[in-house]
């Protein structure tokens, strides 16, 4: 038996540029299936089509020659622009079963476990769905299938057909993984490491993801969509996370085995653990790293961390990225976010005092929005002031609370998932259209950035080199957001190519 993971073609958020990287599920999958000692080895392979630059007409053929049994499919969402890569999930998916009708096709990571049944009726191409964590799952069915009369039932966390009926089977929940540091190194091995690239300047680059879960429980989250959604939020809030010495292992081999210069944490909540953060920043000093790195994490634990943030810095954090979402206490209560105002706001200040710069996340398009809650929306970015600030279009994602609510309210007017990567609007608010919030979120997006100072800020307010690099991209891309909002235009569905413009041209346009 022999498991290909494969990435299909596919582009980058609007405004990240030229930008792709290693799949951090299937770095970690394929390397937990060929270990011998989690019930046997299964061979292992990889086929980045976007790395390695084959397009839609090629897939089958490159999928024919590595000659797979089993097909996996999945992604972190966070590295692909929400859930719009998912039609190209599907059309990898639907071409491999074409093309080859005797490899079967399993998926898995985000969006497929929160919807198994409904993706096994509505898609003939999907033979299996992984509903959860899938290391032992994976590595269960790919054993199973090499019996003569495999019993598909007795693998956990498993959604197939039954053969004969066609009924779709869910299996039992699949316990957690609850100590990570279990799981050996991920398998960049398989990858083309010296291809991947962030912000069409930083290569190598790469996405690591070192832990699970978050407990905060927010509810327009898209981590809801990753775990069985018959636990109700129970597995989501169940936090697990690699050690620190761990993550400093699998940055000393990011850097030294494949040059590797700048790592992004895209963990759910990184910094959830303080004594794990200290660890990490204190073996990355100790094995003499020069690696930067950047991560998401929550404003009530950066707060918490203050004490701590000239040794986050000296370890080579650079950058972080956090929730600001909205703009009062009552509206983050609702939103279950677990910060306040006041975490913002302090976290901003006490990270820029320290040399690590921010970017601040807000949405526009809740429910309740009108015009005029969404200036003031702004207003309170603007004096928080965050380096970058990134408005993303609300999107109730599968299997989230808001999910739920938004399609009992029929605000889901674009059913199209190319377009639900929040750039793009796709539900209307109980005041606003679709046309409103697209022309709302690229005046905010334009705004905040006309104001004196900023752009000079990241491009010479921190020592870090990344900085600038990734302001650069983001300068040259500055259009793409307000083509994504206001004109459709579609980013995840292709390969992203550099198109450079100058500085200057772009702060005067």
């Amino acid at each position: 038996m022999k498991v290909l993971f494969l990435t299909p073609p596919r582009g980058s958020w609007s405004t990240f540029g030229v930008h792709f990287v290693p799949n951090s599920v299937h770095t970690q999958l394929a390397a937990f299936l060929r270990e011998e000692k989690f019930g046997g080895a299964v061979e292992v392979d990889a086929l980045d089509c976007v790395a390695s630059g084959i397009g839609w007409d090629d897939i089958v053929d490159r999928v024919r020659q590595k000659d797979p049994d089993l097909v996996y499919l999945g992604e972190p969402i966070h590295a692909n622009g929400g859930v719009a890569f998912v039609p190209n999930l599907n059309k990898a998916m639907k071409l491999v079963k074409e093309g080859l009708p005797h490899v079967k096709n399993v998926v898995g990571g985000v969006y497929f476990p929160a919807i198994p049944k409904e993706t096994l009726q509505q898609h003939s191409y999907v033979d299996f769905v992984i509903i959860g964590e899938g290391e032992f799952t994976l590595k269960e069915l790919a054993l199973e299938l090499e019996k003569e009369k495999p019993n598909l039932r007795q693998i956990n966390g498993l959604a197939y057909r039954e053969e004969g009926t066609g009924e779709v089977v869910l299996t039992e929940r699949r316990p957690l993984i609850e100590d990570l540091d279990i799981l050996p190194m991920p398998a960049y091995d398989l990858f083309p490491m010296d291809q991947y690239k962030g912000f069409t300047y930083i290569q190598p680059y790469v996405e690591p993801i070192t832990s699970r879960g978050c407990p905060e429980l927010c509810k327009f989250c898209w981590v809801w969509s990753k775990f069985d959604p018959r636990q109700a939020g129970k597995d989501m809030s169940n936090w697990r996370a690699r050690s620190g010495k761990k993550v400093a292992e699998e940055l000393d081999l990011l850097q030294k085995h494949y040059g590797v210069k700048v790592a992004f944490f895209f963990d759910e909540n990184f910094n959830v653990d303080r004594q794990r953060m200290i660890d990490l920043c204190n073996e990355i000093i100790a094995r003499k790293l020069t690696v930067e790195w950047c991560f998401l994490g929550l404003a009530r634990h950066f707060v918490r961390d203050m004490d701590i943030f000239p040794l986050m810095r000296k370890a080579g954090c650079f950058q972080v990225l956090l929730g600001i979402e909205v703009s009062s206490d009552e509206e983050l209560k609702m939103l279950h976010k677990g910060i306040t105002i006041n975490d913002v706001k302090s976290a901003i200040q006490g990270l820029r005092k320290n040399d690590i710069a921010t970017v601040g996340t807000w949405m526009v398009g809740l429910w309740e929005d009108d015009e005029a809650a969404i200036k003031e929306r702004f207003a309170f970015v603007d004096q928080a002031d965050p380096d970058f600030a990134a408005v993303g279009v609300f999107h109730p994602n599968v299997g989230s609370p808001f999910w739920h609510q938004y399609s009992k309210l029929g605000a889901i007017e674009e059913p199209d998932l190319r377009y639900w990567d929040a750039h793009h609007p796709v539900c209307r608010t109980k005041h606003l259209s679709r046309d409103d919030l697209g022309r709302l979120t690229a005046w905010a997006h334009k705004e905040y950035f006309s104001k004196p100072g900023r752009i000079e800020r990241l491009l010479n307010g921190y020592t870090s080199p990344y900085m600038r690099m990734k302001t650069r991209s983001w300068m040259e891309n500055i259009k793409s957001y307000a083509n994504a909002a206001t004109k459709g235009e579609l980013y995840l569905e292709r390969r992203p190519t550099a198109d450079p413009k100058t500085e200057q041209s772009l702060q005067t346009d």
